[in-house]
């Protein structure tokens, strides 16, 4: 498989649709991007942003939410350089922690409220990344 282009096949397509809370959220467009690649992943079901604060709360960071539902997959902490197609958390000043797919470089492809992705980066500090390549 061809990373690059899979990549880039998979933020076009969802680059056109809407953001769903809990099917294509900041932490649902890295879920779909890892079970593209075959690994299964599933996430709690929500539909609102108070929602999805909701579940990060009971965990107590998004990090360590998504420690919880990637226990098992076979996906793991990447240590070292984070490298294409990997997912990722970082912590922002406006927004807190966000989720994302690594494009090139420490670029993050992070989902947006409005549509689209945000261009993130480059990034200095990951609160954590998961190995997917």
């Amino acid at each position: 498989m061809d990373l690059k282009a899979e990549l880039r096949a998979f933020l076009e397509e969802e680059n056109v649709q809407p953001p769903v809370w809990g099917r294509s959220d900041c932490s649902a467009t890295p879920v779909m991007w890892a079970r593209r690649l075959g690994y299964d992943v599933r996430l709690p079901t929500y539909s609102s942003r108070e929602e999805a604060h909701g579940i990060i709360a009971r965990h107590g960071s998004l990090v360590a939410a998504w420690d919880h539902f990637l226990a098992g997959t076979g996906i793991v902490e990447r240590f070292g350089e984070p490298e294409l197609g990997d997912v990722a958390v970082v912590d922002t000043r406006l927004y807190g922690q966000v989720g994302g797919i690594l494009a090139r470089g420490r670029i993050l492809a992070i989902r947006r409220d409005e549509g689209g992705f945000a261009w993130f980066g480059p990034v200095r500090q990951f609160e954590k990344v998961w190995a997917l390549s």
